[in-house]
C-alpha cells in the first residue's frame, strides 16, 4: 500500500506538472497568437506603406509631365522671344538703312544747293567787284567830266577873249568846243550805262542778300537736323543698351533654366536611385515575410506536433525530461520569433525613414516648380518690356516719318 501510495504521488506530482506544462503551452499559444496578430497588423502596415510609396509615384509622374509642360512652354516662349528680337532687329536695323538712306540723301541734296548757292555768291561777290569797279571808273569819269567842264569853261572864257582877237582862233575854239561837246555826249552816254549796270547789280546784290537769309536759313534747318539725328542716335543707343540689359536678363534666365533642368535631372536620377533602392528592400521585406510565414507555419506545425505529443504524453504519461525539452524548443522558437519581429519593426522604420526623406524631397520639387513658376513670371515681365520696346521703335519711326 506504501509501494502504491507514492506511486500516487508521484503520479499526482506529474499530473501537476503536466499541467504546468499545459498552462505554459496555453501561454506559448496565445503569445504566437499574439505574435501573429502582430504580424499581420505589420503586413497591414507594410501594404499600406506600399500604396504610399504607389502614390508619390504617381505624384512623381504627375510632377514630371508637369515639369516637362512648363519646360516646354518655357522653351517656346524663349523660341517666340528671340524670334520676336530677331523680327525687331530686322525691323530697327531696316529703319535704321532707311533713315540713313533718307538722311544721306538729304544731305547730298542740301550739300549741292549749298555748293551751287556758294557758287552764286562767288558770283556775286564778282559782280560786287565789278560794281566796286564801276563805281571807282564813275567816280573817275565825273571828276574829268568835272575837269573838262573847267576846261570848256575855261576856253569859253578863252573865245570870249580871242573873239576880241580874231575870227580864226574863235573858229578854231568852236571846232575844239564841237569836238568837246561830242566827247561829253559819249561819256553821258557811258554814265547812262554805267548807271543802268549800278542799279542790276544793285537788283543783283538784293538777290543775294535773300539768297544769304535762305542760306542761313538752311543752315538752320540741317543744324536741325543734324540735332535731329543725335538725338535718334542717342535713341538708337539707348535702345541697343537696353536690348544688350534684356539680352543679360536673357542669359541669366537660361542660365537659372539650364540649372533647373541639371537639378532637375540630378533629382530625377535621385529618384530613380531610391525607386531601385524601395523595389530592392520591397524585394528583401518579401523573402523575409515570405521566411517569417515560413518560419510561422514551421511553428505552427511543431505548435500541433507538441500538443499532439502532450495529448499523447497525457495518455501515456511520457517522462518530464523529454517535455522540458519540448518546452525549450518552444522557448527558443518563440525568442527567434521575437527576433524576427523586431528586425521587421527595424526595417518597417527604416522604410518609414525612406518615405519621409521620400516626401522631403517631393517637396523640394514642389520649391523647385514654385522657381519655375518664379521664372514664368519674369518671362512674361521681359516679354511685357519687349513689347513696350517695340511700341517704342514704333513711335520712333511715326516721328520719323512725320
Amino acid at each position: 500500500l506504501k509501494m502504491k501510495d507514492e506511486e500516487m504521488e508521484t503520479q499526482r506530482e506529474k499530473i501537476q506538472m503536466l499541467q504546468k506544462e499545459a498552462a505554459e503551452v496555453k501561454a506559448l499559444q496565445e503569445n504566437l497568437t499574439h505574435m501573429t496578430a502582430i504580424l499581420s497588423e505589420r503586413e497591414g502596415e507594410m501594404k499600406l506603406y506600399q500604396e504610399k510609396m504607389r502614390m508619390l509615384e504617381k505624384q512623381k509622374e504627375m510632377h514630371k509631365t508637369t515639369l516637362d509642360q512648363v519646360m516646354k512652354e518655357i522653351t517656346e516662349k524663349k523660341e517666340k522671344t528671340e524670334s520676336q528680337r530677331e523680327h525687331m532687329l530686322e525691323k530697327q536695323q531696316e529703319k535704321q538703312r532707311t533713315a540713313v538712306s533718307k538722311m544721306n540723301k538729304e544731305l547730298e541734296e542740301r550739300d549741292q544747293e549749298i555748293r551751287s548757292q556758294q557758287e552764286l555768291i562767288a558770283e556775286l561777290e564778282k559782280q560786287q567787284e565789278m560794281q566796286r569797279t564801276a563805281r571807282t571808273t564813275m567816280s573817275k569819269m565825273s571828276k574829268e567830266l568835272e575837269e573838262r567842264d573847267q576846261d570848256i569853261r575855261f576856253q569859253e572864257g578863252k573865245i570870249m577873249i580871242l573873239e576880241q582877237h580874231g575870227t580864226l582862233q574863235v573858229r578854231n575854239l568852236l571846232m575844239d568846243l564841237n569836238h568837246m561837246k561830242g566827247n561829253l555826249k559819249e561819256k553821258h552816254l557811258e554814265l547812262m550805262s554805267l548807271t543802268h549796270q549800278i542799279q542790276e547789280l544793285e537788283k543783283e546784290r538784293e538777290e543775294v542778300k535773300s539768297l544769304q537769309a535762305s542760306l542761313e536759313h538752311l543752315r538752320a534747318v540741317l543744324k536741325d537736323r543734324e540735332s535731329e539725328c543725335d538725338s535718334q542716335r542717342e535713341q538708337l543707343r539707348l535702345l541697343q543698351q537696353s536690348k544688350e540689359q534684356q539680352e543679360g536678363h536673357l542669359q541669366e534666365l537660361r542660365d537659372k533654366v539650364e540649372k533647373m533642368t541639371l537639378s532637375l535631372s540630378k533629382k530625377d536620377q535621385e529618384l530613380e536611385s531610391q525607386q531601385q533602392q524601395i523595389q530592392e528592400v520591397e524585394e528583401v521585406m518579401e523573402m523575409q515575410l515570405k521566411t517569417v510565414h515560413d518560419q510561422l507555419e514551421q511553428a505552427l506545425e511543431t505548435l500541433k506536433e507538441k500538443d499532439r505529443l502532450i495529448d499523447i504524453q497525457k495518455q501515456q504519461t511520457w517522462n518530464y525530461e523529454e517535455k522540458s525539452e519540448q518546452i525549450n524548443v518552444l522557448h527558443r522558437d518563440l525568442e527567434y520569433t521575437k527576433a524576427i519581429l523586431k528586425e521587421k519593426e527595424f526595417t518597417i522604420e527604416s522604410q518609414k525613414e525612406m518615405i519621409e526623406t521620400f516626401q522631403k524631397k517631393e517637396q523640394d520639387s514642389e520649391q523647385q516648380k514654385e522657381i519655375l513658376q518664379h521664372l514664368q513670371v519674369a518671362l512674361k515681365e521681359h516679354e511685357q518690356e519687349i513689347v513696350s520696346l517695340r511700341k517704342q521703335c514704333e513711335a520712333c519711326k511715326e516721328k520719323e516719318e512725320k
